[in-house]
């Protein structure tokens, strides 16, 4: 029995020396799958770490200029990859959140390394979040592996497979995969059950803000808007109830990557359009006009 318990420890060990353990994929697709339980909106989250397994040269995948051009590539295609483009945006959210967590953890038990903490949190995740582990279909979906190479510098669609599939399975200590990471949480929980004790508090904090403060930062403003242009057309009589519409638009125009969505100007256009028959007091329809042309003048 002691000899058999070899292998996982000296396993264990070089996993918690080792940098690229910083990925943690086992914490990002559990608390991705908390947010919104669905397959690519987890897959997202789970690959914007792709990159420990690319070739040297290629950008970071794990940062807001990849993951805004990844948006919006992913923008004109299917459902499948707008979902997972937010999650790919999402994973961003649980890294700062993480980093906070540490620094918490940390000052309370200096002791403890960031692979500890990284290694507890995994272990918390599968203990009370268990997440679907299954992703080998990202191998065979073209759409989102083209989606990330769009964004790299020399890897195509099949050096993405490639290092998508070692993302999953990779058996080097040195970089190990999504299981191998599981399976050393696994055993981390088990060889060190004070050290996970000890962070059990703070990952229930990380996990409850990741998944309360979830905003869809990237939202379909094209349904959005269209949604809000109907309504301001069936309640253009009534300036305080369109006068929201506009500010709101406001508001999602600051939310949105530059270059997009060009119809904003169109559906924005169909607000004054829609006024000067509405029978408004000149004055609120002046005020509702030029309101609207500040915000079509933000998007030109």
């Amino acid at each position: 029995m002691r000899y058999a318990l070899l292998i996982p420890i000296g396993l264990l060990a070089l996993s918690l020396a080792s940098p690229t353990q910083a990925a943690n994929f086992g914490a990002h697709a559990g608390l991705a799958n908390g947010v919104w339980a669905d397959p690519y909106f987890r897959a997202g989250a789970l690959l914007a770490d792709v990159d420990h397994f690319l070739p040297p040269g290629e950008p970071r995948t794990d940062d807001i200029v990849f993951t805004q051009g990844l948006v919006s590539r992913a923008w004109p295609l299917s459902r499948n990859a707008w979902r997972f483009a937010t999650g790919w945006h999402e994973h961003l959210d649980q890294d700062n959140r993480f980093a906070e967590s540490v620094a918490r953890v940390q000052s309370t038990y200096p002791a403890y390394s960031d692979p500890d903490v990284r290694l507890a949190f995994d272990y918390w995740t599968l203990t009370k979040h268990r997440f679907p582990t299954d992703y080998d279909w990202i191998l065979t979906d073209a759409e989102i592996l083209e989606l990330v190479a769009g964004g790299l510098v020399g890897t195509d669609a099949n050096g993405v497979r490639a290092a998508v599939d070692d993302l999953l399975h990779s058996a080097d200590l040195s970089n190990p995969g999504l299981a191998l990471q599981l399976d050393a949480a696994r055993l981390y929980g088990f060889a060190y059950p004070a050290r996970v004790a000890d962070m059990e508090a703070e990952y229930d904090r990380f996990y409850g803000r990741v998944t309360a403060g979830y905003v869809a930062v990237f939202p379909r403003i094209d349904v959005t808007l269209r949604v809000m242009a109907s309504t301001v057309r069936r309640s253009a009589t009534n300036p305080d109830a369109v006068m929201p519409y506009l500010s709101n638009a406001m508001a999602l125009e600051a939310g949105r990557p530059a270059g997009w969505m060009a119809q904003e100007v169109a559906t924005l256009s169909s607000f004054v359009d829609a006024l000067p028959a509405a029978g408004l007091p000149t004055r609120s329809r002046l005020l509702l006009q030029e309101r609207a042309w500040q915000v079509i003048g933000l998007l030109d």
